[in-house]
């Protein structure tokens, strides 16, 4: 069974309406509060892995350009010998 895609609001951001199995957005008074609370902790542990592989991106770039220094550096260095 495939799941519908979630609905978008014009800030191309997930809310808290769903989609019938039929594709029908319903309204969010249909969803009982325990689900309405529960979408919204998947929304925050999609929004925080983001965050993370973000934050990992950076990281990454960040040792690419130590690791290109210590390149440079170490070419620097093999000249001098």
């Amino acid at each position: 069974m495939e799941f519908p895609p979630p609905c978008r609001d014009g800030n191309d951001s997930i809310t808290s309406s769903a989609l019938s199995p039929m594709g029908v957005k319903l309204p969010s008074s249909f969803l009982s509060s325990s689900h309405r609370r529960a979408l919204l902790r998947k929304e925050s542990e999609i929004s925080e892995w983001g965050r993370r592989i973000r934050e990992l991106g950076t990281q990454l770039s960040e040792e690419a350009e130590r690791l290109q220094a210590a390149s440079v550096e170490f070419s620097y260095l093999q000249r001098v010998r």
